[in-house]
């Protein structure tokens, strides 16, 4: 396979291409991957037929999972990026390919998974319910809450909304070490919620382990979380009968904005100690603005002091540019 790439495409072997040095990178990995058995045998016409009729189902099965994970791919990223052949935003083809191996882990582990999903209690948010009261009423820390309720982690709690979490507390989900947390990742697990659970940049959590941007996660890797963080903060020394809440109530900040910057984990607070409490970042507010004739979102961003990421992120448009006469859009007004 090297050698017909060698010959139909020489200009990728020089010693200084991009191929060259991302092979040079893969060890041992690529010789293993285009001089397996499989791939010679393939290419000299010597494979056995029956081992090619499998091969042909399987590849046949990719092609029609990969169709339907690039569908939901334009689904989710809207009609505008697909009509204009743009490619799609990687974040969003994780979530693609995380859609398919959540289909391949149930159809192996179905089971199992039965099994355990019937030990999972819900609970339903309370009028005036938040991160921290859910918390202390069902005996869980709030980590654990954001481990089991992934796509709730990152949104204000809606009352009605239903609540997942485990008959007893765990003590086996992480380990700390020294200024990160060590983590076994488990079937179904992706890094990008990890990412967001714990309030981790992406490029740090794919930078500290190795990541690629587009990957699923063998259950059993281990994962290093940093959890190093910079900006302003107050330091709250502990006194006894303090709690989470009204310190963050204090400080204007949150309970597992604390937990997580200080690496309380269990939540339990010993007299002495010296917390670094960054405040709550107050929420953004926005005005109404209708577009008018010769209108741009880099016009609009600067009247108001503002910019296009930021208006863009505002009325989901992704990076589109596009607007038009008589739309209605919000505009961040914290600047003003």
């Amino acid at each position: 396979m090297t050698d017909t790439l060698k010959n139909t495409a020489p200009e990728l072997f020089s010693a200084d291409s991009l191929f060259a040095r991302l092979r040079a990178a893969t060890g041992p990995d690529w010789p293993a991957y285009t001089g397996h058995e499989f791939v010679r045998r393939l290419g000299d016409g010597t494979l056995p037929e029956q081992c090619f009729r499998h091969y042909l189902v399987q590849d046949y099965l990719f092609l029609i999972h990969f169709a339907r994970a690039y569908a939901l791919a334009a689904y989710n990223t809207g009609p505008g990026r697909v009509s204009r052949n743009r490619p799609m935003y990687l974040e969003t083809l994780q979530y693609v390919v995380q859609v398919s191996d959540y289909r391949n882990v149930l159809k192996l582990y179905e089971t199992s998974i039965r099994h355990h999903a019937l030990d999972i209690r819900l609970e339903t948010v309370r009028e005036g319910d938040s991160w921290w009261s859910m918390s202390q009423r069902l005996g869980l820390s709030i980590l654990q809450l954001r481990l089991h309720n992934p796509f709730l982690a990152t949104r204000a709690l809606r009352v009605g909304q239903l609540v997942a979490y485990p008959p007893a507390p765990r003590s086996d989900l992480f380990t700390t070490e020294d200024d990160h947390l060590l983590y076994r990742t488990r079937h179904g697990d992706n890094y990008l919620r990890l990412a967001f659970i714990l309030e981790v940049g992406l490029e740090t959590l794919r930078d500290a382990n190795g990541l690629w941007r587009l990957q699923s996660l063998p259950a059993g890797q281990l994962l290093r979380v940093p959890l190093e963080w910079t900006g302003k903060y107050n330091e709250h020394v502990v006194q006894a009968g303090d709690d989470l809440k009204q310190i963050a109530d204090t400080m204007k900040s949150n309970p597992w904005r604390i937990v997580r910057d200080n690496g309380l984990w269990d939540q339990n607070l010993t007299p002495g100690t010296t917390l670094r409490v960054r405040p709550e970042a107050p929420r953004p507010t926005f005005l109404t603005y209708r577009v008018s004739s010769g209108d741009t979102l880099g016009r609009i961003a600067s009247r108001h002091g503002t910019s296009v990421r930021a208006i863009q992120s505002a009325n989901g448009l992704g990076r589109n540019t596009v607007i038009r006469i008589g739309q209605r859009l919000r505009v961040p007004a914290a600047a003003n």
